[in-house]
């Protein structure tokens, strides 16, 4: 399988049980005894029974080191013993966002080992694993070369992804300045695979949204090329709904919890608006009906301010309800999705039934060929690194979209 660097280390995506992913963990760790940090992909709630593993259950394959296991989308982290202590992660250790970005705690406030929605960024860049110029080049080569393979020839790269991200104003400018320095690099020797086009991303509940777009603004003038170009922002504004962190109407089921927004809907509304003024498009991920919902609002406020020659577009859109489903209709509301997000990859279609109820996946679950047959400009993506790169590939991703199941 081809590997970036969320891919790195041992694959779990064959593995069922606790007791198979530790078994893969341990071998892997053992085969690999100078690795620093022992990383991996690919472990899924869904088969340990709902139930989350702790830091104890990985100390007894990788006890001598930190260890930071990914789940099947990246966005949950499963960290060992080690690694808290590298992180110095403890049961002071504030939460980016109660409810949204978190550390899963016991009754006592102690952090147990698995870090919802990013948490876990910090303490792999504290763990040291983290080596931003040699491993976002080699991500490059990898992720780049694949896709020009599979036939690709222009990419929408809607956030450099590293683990800065939602240090926007730090970090995320910092390594989005990297990589785009590197891809500029390689386009004036003439070795860029691919035409890409790379969106500065906002993933944060205390950043400044006029500072943001004058970043993204920056970057626009900078890179413009017929290869390399930044014409939109990228826009996070949640957590996942596997984890119960993306915001719903309702709550989830047999819950009170309806999930949280990390970047509030005026923040969003603020967002749009700025980008628009300044000629960026706006690209939003929306998972929760509620997340939807917010986005869809931003888009008519820009409308009614006049900015009716822009692309913003709604990403993934996963949960809409009914309502807002005709919004999208009325108000021609372009939609990128992610077919693979649909399908029954790594047990996700019981999971959601588990989580938001038969009624809810029939009535607001992956329903982006109603807006296709309504008008709706309609593009599919593979959603790399939330599906592994292998996943990349165009025909695989209109498979999926055809069949409804992994292929």
């Amino acid at each position: 399988i081809a590997s970036n660097w969320t891919t790195a280390g041992v694959n779990l995506f064959g593995a069922k049980s606790l007791e198979e992913y530790l078994k893969l963990i341990q071998e892997y760790a053992e085969a690999h005894p100078d690795d620093k940090v022992i990383k991996g992909i690919g472990w899924n709630v869904e088969n340990l029974g709902g139930v989350y593993p702790t830091a104890k259950d990985l100390d007894k394959a990788v006890p001598d080191r930190p260890a930071i296991i990914l789940d099947y989308t990246i966005h949950d982290g499963w960290l060992n013993t080690a690694a808290f202590k590298a992180g110095n992660v403890t049961k002071d250790t504030p939460d980016v966002l109660p409810g949204t970005t978190y550390w899963k705690r016991d009754k006592e406030g102690n952090p147990t080992g698995v870090a919802i929605e990013l948490q876990w960024m910090g303490t792999y860049i504290a763990a040291g694993a983290w080596e931003p110029e040699k491993m976002m080049r080699e991500s490059a080569e990898v992720l780049f070369s694949l896709a020009a393979r599979n036939g690709t020839t222009a990419i929408l790269n809607p956030g450099v992804v590293t683990p800065n991200i939602k240090d926007t104003h730090g970090g995320m400018e910092t390594d989005f300045r990297a990589a785009m320095t590197m891809l500029s690099a390689l386009d004036k020797e003439g070795k860029l695979l691919l035409r890409v086009q790379a969106l500065p991303m906002f993933k944060s509940a205390t950043a400044d949204p006029a500072k943001f777009v004058a970043f993204a603004s920056e970057m626009k003038e900078k890179y413009a090329s017929d290869r390399l170009s930044v014409r939109s922002i990228k826009i996070h504004p949640e957590g996942n709904a596997v984890a119960k962190a993306a915001p719903f109407l309702e709550p989830y089921e047999g819950t009170d919890h309806k999930g949280s927004f990390n970047v509030a809907p005026e923040v969003i509304k603020e967002l749009t608006l700025l980008a628009n003024k300044a000629g960026l498009d706006a690209m939003i991920h929306t998972d929760g009906d509620a997340s939807n919902r917010a986005v869809i609002d931003a888009f008519e406020a820009s409308l009614e301010a006049g900015y009716k020659d822009n692309r913003n577009a709604i990403h993934h859109g996963q949960w809409i309800h009914p309502d807002d489903q005709k919004r999208i209709i009325e108000m021609k509301i372009p939609i990128n999705t992610t077919p693979s997000f649909f399908t029954d990859w790594s047990g996700q279609d019981a999971q959601y039934t588990a989580l938001l109820g038969k009624e809810r996946v029939r009535t607001e679950l992956g329903l982006y060929p109603d807006f296709a047959r309504a008008g709706n400009r309609v593009s599919i993506a593979a959603d790399v690194p939330s599906t592994m790169p292998d996943m990349q590939a165009p025909l695989f991703c209109v498979e999926g979209a055809v069949t409804m199941m992994e292929p």
